[in-house]
């Protein structure tokens, strides 16, 4: 299989995206329980964007097509590690989409992980990169993705302690929510 057919730039594969996306959301947009549609999540992490065009192209080609079965709700860009240059820009998913996302686990973060999961710097990440997104961006941006890792890293009660002060970090500096 090739990357631009996981990336779903060539014409059969770009059908089929289509007429799934259409027919699950006709089928579920009437649910009072839906809140937003997703692209997808880290699509952009299936495979290598050729450029920043080819990346474009394709979140406008499925925003498009959300938008096509259901204009009341919003589209969040479900996409990780998002960068100002690149394939896959902050700005693009902004322009195209009505809210970002971000996945900021800290045992896969460099700077991160060399500290302990209640320091300030870890603690601070997930707020520190999702107010970025937001404010390059232009639009607002919530916590889709974070957690302890489970026993491997953290217990139960530091694990509840980091969600905690994370959840009120990111709400305290305007992010509309967060995941676990």
């Amino acid at each position: 299989m090739s990357e631009k057919f996981l990336l779903g730039c060539d014409p059969p594969a770009l059908k089929l995206q289509h007429l799934f996306i259409k027919g699950f959301v006709s089928e579920f947009k009437n649910r009072n329980c839906i809140y937003a549609w997703d692209l997808g999540n880290e699509c952009n992490c299936m495979g290598n964007a050729a450029s920043e065009e080819e990346a474009y192209s394709w979140t406008a080609f499925i925003t498009n097509a959300i938008r096509s079965a259901d204009t009341e709700r919003i589209i969040i860009s479900g996409m990780h590690s998002l960068v100002p240059e690149g394939s896959w820009t902050i700005q693009d998913q902004g322009e195209l989409t009505d809210m970002l996302c971000t996945h900021p686990y800290p045992f896969w973060v460099e700077h991160c992980r060399v500290a302990p999961l209640t320091s300030t710097r870890t603690l601070m990440h997930a707020t520190a990169q999702t107010h970025y997104y937001s404010t390059v961006s232009g639009k607002p941006c919530l916590v889709e993705e974070i957690g302890g890792m489970g026993p491997m890293i953290a217990d139960d009660k530091q694990t509840a302690g980091f969600m905690r002060l994370n959840l009120f970090s990111n709400w305290a500096n305007g992010s509309p929510g967060l995941l676990w």
